[in-house]
């Protein structure tokens, strides 16, 4: 259906917005302005990376956190492959936007130690193509999806994830708790 949405509006030449009457206003993203933002720690594109950098292919940014720290509703953050700490996504996208956090062109980021992927209070949120191992932390799963203090996790999409061997008492691989 947003396909055709989609392109109408560019036969059209008009602005490729998505509406629905069941959308508020400030749910409505406009699809033109998302943004596509790359990790790549391993300098796998072979210039650097750096926290201060725009996040593209030719400037990636080092660390999930500083990436999913810039997401807005409608924004890919894709992660080259490597070895990463555990990170907590926290952002939320909308209806009309998801946030997707992925691995890069069928890469896969590795999640080893620490406390695993958590989406904590988040809503809208693609989870898409990480490995997650040797998670000992308490968040009690190697992807754990949980409440904040102030919002219960809805409509999010976890896939292509490989989730194992980690070794916290009681761990679950995926773990969805109060959403």
């Amino acid at each position: 259906y947003l396909s055709v949405i989609l392109a109408v509006g560019l036969l059209l030449n008009r602005p490729a917005s998505v509406y629905a009457s069941s959308l508020k206003q400030q749910d409505v993203v406009d699809l033109a302005t998302a943004r596509t933002y790359i990790v790549d720690k391993n300098n796998i594109g072979g210039g650097g990376c750096s926290d201060t950098w725009a996040g593209t292919l030719a400037q990636p940014l080092c660390t999930i956190d500083k990436g999913i720290s810039i997401l807005q509703p409608g924004d890919t953050l894709f992660v080259r492959k490597g070895p990463y700490p555990s990170f907590l996504m926290t952002r939320s996208g909308t209806a009309a936007g998801y946030i997707t956090v992925a691995g890069y062109n069928n890469e896969m980021p590795l999640i080893n130690g620490g406390q695993g992927i958590e989406l904590r209070g988040t809503s809208f949120v693609i989870l898409r193509g990480f490995e997650v191992t040797g998670a000992t932390g308490d968040w009690t799963g190697g992807i754990n999806v949980t409440h904040s203090s102030t919002a219960n996790p809805r409509y999010n999409i976890i896939e292509f994830n490989k989730v194992h061997h980690n070794t916290y008492a009681n761990m679950s691989g995926i773990k969805i708790s109060e959403g």
